[in-house]
C-alpha cells in the first residue's frame, strides 16, 4: 500500500521515490560530469533578464528611448560590461565550482534574446 507523501513517515518517503524508479531504465538515470548545461542555460536567461531589466529601470516613465540615460552614465555601462564579462566567465569557466557548463553559441543567442524581451515589455 502506498501512503500520502505529506502523511508519510519520512523514511517511507524515500521508499515511496524510489519505488517510483524502478521501472526507468539505467540511460535515463544517468549523468554526465559536469554535465550543467540545462542549469547553465535557465542561469543565463535569467542573468540576462536582470541585465536588460538594468537598462530600462534607467527611465522612470513612459519614455521609449532609454538610450541617453545610458550614455549619459559612464558608470553604469562599466558596471554593464562587468556583468557581461563577469557572466561569460562564470558560464564558461565556472564549472564544478558554479555548478555551470559551457554553452554553444545558439545555447548564448537563445538566452540573450530571452532576456532581452525585457526590453519591450519594461518599457
Amino acid at each position: 500500500h502506498r501512503m500520502v507523501p505529506s502523511t508519510a513517515d519520512p523514511s517511507q518517503n524515500v521508499e515511496i521515490a524510489l519505488a517510483d524508479l524502478a521501472g526507468f531504465e539505467d540511460s535515463c538515470l544517468e549523468c554526465n560530469k559536469n554535465g550543467y548545461v540545462h542549469h547553465s542555460i535557465i542561469f543565463n536567461a535569467f542573468i540576462f533578464c536582470t541585465f536588460f531589466n538594468e537598462y530600462t529601470a534607467l527611465n522612470l516613465f513612459d519614455e521609449w528611448n532609454f538610450m541617453p540615460a545610458v550614455m549619459a552614465n559612464p558608470v553604469f555601462l562599466m558596471v554593464s560590461a562587468f556583468t557581461f564579462g563577469a557572466q561569460i566567465f562564470l558560464i564558461e569557466l565556472g564549472g564544478e565550482f558554479v555548478k555551470t557548463s559551457p554553452l554553444t553559441i545558439e545555447q548564448w543567442l537563445i538566452t540573450i534574446a530571452l532576456g532581452a524581451i525585457g526590453l519591450p515589455i519594461g518599457v
